[in-house]
């Protein structure tokens, strides 16, 4: 009798389990139609199409063109930052723009085209891999400059010479 129970909780179990995953368990009352999903056509707009409102105009007017429906923008490329924040320092493509801030414009123009922005985030990249930037970033207080030895440096990036 013992071996029974033990095997009907497990079968009881994955039963309401299977139920649970069934439409017909999952339909509400009070919901007559499915939700509609949209169609997902995503354009990956890589850093150096922010360095300019020209660029970003470009890159959002063809988006919208091509019937592109979601944005994929970088807006962090290798220890810099593509909008207007203090976490990371602005990319020296931009550091001479102190107004422009790339995020808030493609936004403000892909919002107006009718276009999904999503942020795309390069966490791992800190810095070239033959050069690194003569303002940044060592001077800028980015994690190289302040912890060159939680990335295994042994120097500041400011004392290693060009490769």
């Amino acid at each position: 009798m013992k071996k029974m129970r033990n095997r009907t909780v497990p079968l009881v179990l994955i039963g309401l389990l299977l139920w649970s995953n069934s439409p017909k368990a999952q339909t509400d009352s009070t919901t007559t139609t499915p939700a509609v999903q949209r169609p997902v056509r995503a354009l990956w707009i890589v850093r150096d199409a922010l360095t300019s409102r020209g660029k970003v105009h470009t890159a959002v007017e063809e988006a919208a063109a091509g019937g592109i429906t979601d944005l994929l923008v970088q807006v962090r490329g290798r220890g810099d930052a593509y909008y207007n924040g203090t976490l990371e320092p602005r990319a020296s493509e931009i550091e001479a723009k102190p107004s422009f801030d790339p995020l808030a414009v493609v936004l403000e123009q892909a919002h107006a085209s009718g276009l999904k922005v999503h942020a795309w985030v390069a966490v791992n990249l800190i810095a070239s891999a033959t050069t690194l930037p003569s303002s940044h970033p060592t001077s800028s207080g980015s994690l190289s400059g302040r912890s060159p030895r939680q990335l295994g440096w042994r120097r500041r990036p400011s004392e290693v010479r060009s490769l």
